[in-house]
């Protein structure tokens, strides 16, 4: 499984992949997410469109994997960090 340090590299592995690409990746990970098939009959019935669908499962996937993965958000500066540490 890919390592991360931060929710904002969980988003930037994300972000570029493709709905095919998206469920190849994801796949060996066992997330809770929709089911493909269901996925699929959606776009294909035009009830989502692909874009709209593809978004809302990298959220979903993000969020899942920062929690499993008891990871937050990069500190924006590095001051921000020193004070959060004392």
């Amino acid at each position: 499984m890919k390592t991360f340090k931060y929710k904002d590299d969980i988003r930037a592995w994300l972000e570029p992949m493709s709905y095919l690409e998206f469920w190849t990746a994801v796949d060996p990970m066992g997330l809770a997410l929709q089911d493909r098939v269901h996925c699929d009959d959606q776009i294909a019935r035009k009830l989502a469109d692909e874009a709209t669908v593809l978004k809302a499962l990298k959220y979903m996937a993000a969020d899942e994997l920062s929690e499993r993965l008891e990871i937050s958000w990069r500190p924006a500066t590095p001051w921000v960090k020193l004070v959060a540490n004392h």
